[in-house]
């Protein structure tokens, strides 16, 4: 039903003595991945059962959302605590949204215990969107029927989702999109306007930022950087990050430490006092030239500035990016770096939330084949994480879906798909 084939481990990386090495040295040392955690947990575990016993007495009830992005070992985790006496448990999740394969989730762990236990139910009732939206995504979904929308508020909202063809124009398609929520009576913000998309590249164009060339260096140093980030985040009325960032950049370089740690800070507000230490902090902050210059030039007058104050401070920016601008340097496709009344990220950025609308942006393919060969085939969604990742996209919005592809062929393909229900 939602079989998937699971990835295999590269053997070479297997057999890389120097990365196993580095990652027995690593845990000697007493550090331990997210991942490590769950391995050491399952191991004692298995070995000491009566652990296992304690925890299932000590917390009768488990409930795992999102239990499609859940893993071997993790499921393993599960059936360890029932086998010694947990019952009460419950797996809530949907293999039509797994998207995290690349990070070990293996969606099919899900079917399985959905096929075994007896009690297992479908869920079919849709408390975010509209029906028009429920209706529009269910052509792409692994459902029998349409989910029902009981939400009272936008079950019956009468925007009907569509899918559109941006070329070069992206800019423009945004300025449409939003207008029409405004018409529709949305009040746009970051809470209820979301501009999501594939490709990160996307936002570049959206912003009419040009990219820069991937082979390019641009920092020598990451104090340079940091200095840099926190002056452009603190500039664009971020400024509390801007300001955190300069704070221990600044530490960090005039204490000579590989890493500034909150223990740091606070050593430095029990020597100097609180409002003494913030004060210098916003000080140097306005000291430092405005990033609406180029990095090279911003670095030759923060350079001028540092020297003629005694700082003994000196920031370098590799000669390939001189002539970059921060918004450049500093955009980020997952992160909100430039202010915009709408919010913006990837697809993955925004699992999980609501908006009241959404336009979703995507190219001619993810990683793998291209989506219309995907659709053409009609190729089922548990064999295509990018089908998954748009599906996850799409089910976000309450109000009003719109889906932006790159050409006609594309925009046939995703109407064929998403109306043939």
């Amino acid at each position: 039903m939602y079989a998937v084939q699971p990835k295999k481990m590269n053997a070479d990386w297997q057999q890389n003595k120097h990365i196993t090495g580095a990652k027995k040295r690593f845990n000697k040392a007493g550090y331990a991945t997210q991942n490590d955690a769950n391995f050491f947990a399952m191991k004692i575990l298995e070995a000491y059962p009566q652990i296992a016993k304690a925890i299932a007495i000590r917390f009768p009830y488990l409930i795992v959302d999102e239990a499609q992005d859940t893993s071997d070992i993790q499921m393993r985790i599960i059936d360890l605590l029932i086998e010694n006496g947990l019952s009460e448990v419950m797996l809530v999740g949907d293999p039509d949204q797994a998207i995290f394969e690349w990070n070990d989730a293996k969606p099919e762990l899900l079917t399985q215990k959905y096929t075994e236990w007896e009690n297992s139910m479908i869920l079919n009732e849709n408390r975010r969107s509209s029906q028009n939206i429920c209706s529009f995504t269910f052509g792409i979904s692994s459902l029998e029927n349409a989910s029902v929308s009981v939400n009272e508020e936008v079950a019956q909202f009468e925007f009907q989702p569509k899918v559109i063809v941006y070329d070069k124009n992206l800019p423009q398609i945004v300025s449409e999109f939003i207008a029409e929520c405004q018409q529709q009576g949305i009040v746009v913000s970051k809470e209820s306007t979301a501009i999501i998309y594939r490709s990160k590249s996307i936002i570049n164009e959206i912003l009419e930022i040009p990219e820069i060339d991937f082979r390019a260096k641009s920092w020598t140093d990451n104090h340079t950087r940091e200095f840099a980030l926190g002056k452009f985040l603190y500039d664009n009325n971020r400024f509390k990050e801007g300001f955190r960032i300069i704070e221990k950049v600044l530490l960090r370089t005039l204490l000579d430490l590989s890493f500034c740690s909150e223990n740091d800070i606070d050593t430095a507000i029990s020597k100097m006092g609180f409002v003494a230490l913030k004060s210098q902090v916003y000080a140097f902050m306005n000291m430092l030239p405005k990033t609406d210059i180029s990095i090279g030039e911003w670095v030759v007058k923060t350079n001028a500035v540092l020297k003629e104050n005694n700082t003994g401070i000196e920031l370098h920016i590799h000669k390939d990016s001189s002539g970059s601008s921060f918004s450049q340097l500093f955009l980020n496709g997952d992160k909100q770096i430039i202010e915009k009344e709408y919010r913006y990220g990837t697809i993955h950025s925004v699992k999980g939330e609501t908006f009241d609308a959404a336009l979703m942006i995507l190219r001619t393919k993810g990683i793998g084949s291209a989506y219309k060969t995907l659709l053409n085939k009609n190729t089922h969604i548990s064999a295509s994480e990018e089908l998954r990742i748009a599906y996850v996209g799409m089910t976000r919005p309450r109000k009003i879906l719109v889906i932006a592809v790159p050409n006609e062929d594309n925009k046939t393909a995703w109407e064929n798909k998403l109306k043939n229900n």
